[in-house]
């Protein structure tokens, strides 16, 4: 079979939507996304038997590159599409500069997960994210300077366990820059007994669309706390997103005990996310 690897067109919508729906019971981010795919990043789509059977996005920051959105048509899987998607993403980005790329695969995902271990990709680190409905107790976080918040959680065993990554808004993670001035979020603390006991990095706000559903959601996108501050942090987590006017508090945390406390506070948590990564020599 002939396959060709080529940039996506914005015509190329309606070929996607017919093979993107029916990866997940009739529903699929990828057409909504698209317009956004093809101002930013490297959005690749596969031509077989002359019309699009396949595509990915790969976005770049700084030297690292994040993957999203693999989708090749049920009729045309195993047959090296998949692969060749990858490979040209990994191309595409190596020209830019960039030496790693990254993406996520989720619990049961079997398949998925062979596809990536056979091409290269290998986990580094594994979250887990929960939500908790803003909650009228009220907030002590403040505001924090990065630069000495990094001093405090660099080296911490949450920090190591995400392999130095946090998640943004729109699901994506990338490493903790080095200095404030490569991160555009806020970082807020947590201060007890004139100590900093817990330290969040806040991408800022998204909207979850679930049906008729429209809720906002405020994202932290890598939590740290002592271990008998977290209950506490949590709460005031919930609290933070109500002052603010936001339904939902989402926040991606190790896969530790950390989650059993933010279980306790009021939080739901549902699959693990895997984070995979392939170096680019």
């Amino acid at each position: 079979m002939d396959v060709t690897v080529r940039d996506a067109r914005a015509e190329d919508i309606d070929a996607v939507t017919a093979f993107a729906d029916s990866t997940w019971d009739g529903w699929d981010y990828v057409p909504d996304a698209w317009d956004d795919w093809l101002d930013e990043g490297v959005t690749l789509v596969a031509d077989a038997d002359g019309r699009p059977v396949g595509t990915v996005h790969g976005v770049t920051r700084d030297d690292e590159a994040w993957l999203e959105g693999l989708r090749v048509d049920e009729d045309y899987r195993r047959e090296g599409i998949a692969s060749a998607l990858v490979d040209g993403v990994v191309e595409r980005t190596a020209d830019r500069g960039v030496s790693v790329v990254r993406c996520m695969a989720f619990d049961g995902n079997e398949a998925g997960v062979s596809f990536l271990e056979s091409v290269g990709f290998g986990r580094t680190a594994t979250v887990r994210h929960g939500r908790g409905f803003g909650f009228p107790y009220g907030s002590a976080l403040e505001p924090a300077n990065f630069d000495e918040s990094l001093e405090v959680v660099r080296g911490t065993e949450a920090f190591e366990a995400v392999d130095g990554l946090y998640a943004t808004s729109d699901w994506r993670m990338w490493s903790v820059p080095d200095s404030v001035n490569g991160y555009e979020g806020e970082v807020l603390g947590f201060v007890e007994d004139g100590e900093v006991r817990g330290i969040a990095l806040c991408d800022g706000t998204r909207i979850n669309e679930t049906g008729e559903e429209r809720r906002t959601e405020l994202v932290l996108g890598f939590v740290w706390s002592e271990p008998r501050y977290v209950s506490q942090f949590a709460l005031d987590i919930r609290g933070e997103a109500r002052e603010r006017e936001i339904h939902d508090a989402v926040v991606f945390v190790p896969d530790d005990q950390t989650v059993d406390a933010f279980d306790q506070a009021g939080y739901d948590f549902d699959r693990h996310d895997h984070i995979y990564e392939k170096v680019i020599q």
